[in-house]
């Protein structure tokens, strides 16, 4: 990892989960780069607070310019977050889903913050398979998990998993936590096995530092008026399916197919 990603990856733990890193000293153009791959990531709040608890760390050495930056860019990188979607492509599982969180809110024992994790999982489940690793809605997640794990009951937790046929990609999920942010297994007791190849996908998800530009459609019309789809896009979906399915094939299987479908959907409106 380069010392771009590792200062990054300080400061994030930093400003969100209150974890605190020895940075690194950076030239001014290193500096850009990390400024460009947190706005491209919507994490800059958490990279502002993160530099603010290490204002007196002498390796950060920030040009007032990109300080100012910063600061410029926050409120629109807050508003430009991913969306939180907690739900679920499968219909059968996602009718499941909102069994579970039916029950759990009227059930006498509910647990709040119980339900609360699951809801993160299924959200970052949902934008894993549709878009890819989200590090905002990770680290949310993160957050999450530091300040409620003594009320979370990972039992029940370990139950609906089960039920919805999302343990090992869960754990999948939580193997990131780990090879990103650096949170101990002890603390995601619903790891039930954790996944070495989390570390190549981590590593990955911080090689981009240009803001991604407007999602590229995934169809087109033809000359004819037939929906074509353009190879790239659909590429990109039966890749995230294929990349995953091994570790929850119902869900995985499911989003490829409603990702298809609503690109049919969109090229009939434009």
């Amino acid at each position: 990892m380069d010392v771009i990603r590792r200062n990054y990856i300080s400061l994030l733990r930093t400003g969100a989960l209150q974890q605190f890193d020895v940075l690194e000293p950076m030239s001014t153009f290193k500096w850009i780069k990390l400024y460009e791959l947190a706005l491209s990531q919507a994490v800059l709040p958490f990279i502002i607070k993160g530099m603010k608890e290490h204002k007196n760390d002498e390796n950060l050495n920030v040009p007032q310019s990109i300080q100012t930056q910063f600061e410029q860019q926050k409120e629109l990188n807050n508003k430009n977050a991913p969306s939180f979607e907690a739900k679920l492509f499968n219909k059968i599982l996602n009718n499941r889903y909102l069994k579970i969180l039916y029950k759990e809110k009227r059930a006498t024992d509910s647990s709040p913050a119980t339900l609360t994790l699951l809801n993160y999982i299924i959200a970052n489940i949902h934008h894993l398979l549709s878009k890819d690793i989200s590090v905002r809605l990770l680290l949310e997640m993160s957050r999450w998990i530091r300040t409620e794990n003594k009320n979370i009951d990972f039992s029940k937790l370990d139950k609906w998993l089960s039920q919805l046929h999302l343990v090992n990609l869960t754990s999948f999920l939580g193997s990131l936590l780990m090879a990103l942010f650096k949170l101990e297994k002890e603390d995601l007791l619903f790891i039930k096995r954790v996944y070495p190849r989390a570390d190549e996908v981590a590593q990955k998800a911080l090689q981009v530092y240009k803001k991604e530009i407007e999602k590229e459609k995934t169809t087109k019309i033809s000359m004819g008026g037939m929906i074509q789809n353009t190879p790239t896009s659909m590429t990109k979906h039966l890749k995230l399916c294929s990349q995953y399915f091994s570790y929850a094939p119902i869900e995985a299987g499911s989003s490829f197919f409603v990702n298809y479908w609503q690109s049919l959907s969109d090229g009939e409106d434009e």
